[in-house]
C-alpha cells in the first residue's frame, strides 16, 4: 500500500524495466503531414525478458497441450 502519488511513482520505478522500446520512420508511398512512426520491441528481448523474470519460475509449459472450450 501508498500513502501518496510520490511513493507509489517511487515502488514503480523499483520495477524492472523490461525491453526498450524502439521505433523507425515508416516510408509511405502518399505524402503525409508528418513521418509515420512505427515503435515496437525486439521481440527475442520480450522473450528473453519473460525467461529471466522469476515470477514466471515454474508458471511456464513447454510441451503442446490442447485447451478444451467445451465439455465435448
Amino acid at each position: 500500500s501508498f500513502r501518496s502519488a510520490k511513493e507509489l511513482r517511487s515502488r514503480a520505478e523499483m520495477l524492472p524495466s523490461g525491453p526498450t522500446w524502439k521505433f523507425k520512420v515508416v516510408p509511405t508511398t502518399h505524402p503525409t503531414k508528418q513521418p509515420v512512426h512505427l515503435h515496437y520491441r525486439d521481440s527475442l528481448d520480450c522473450v528473453e525478458a519473460l525467461f529471466n523474470n522469476p515470477c514466471f519460475a515454474g508458471e511456464m509449459d513447454f510441451s503442446p497441450y490442447h485447451l478444451f472450450t467445451t465439455a465435448e
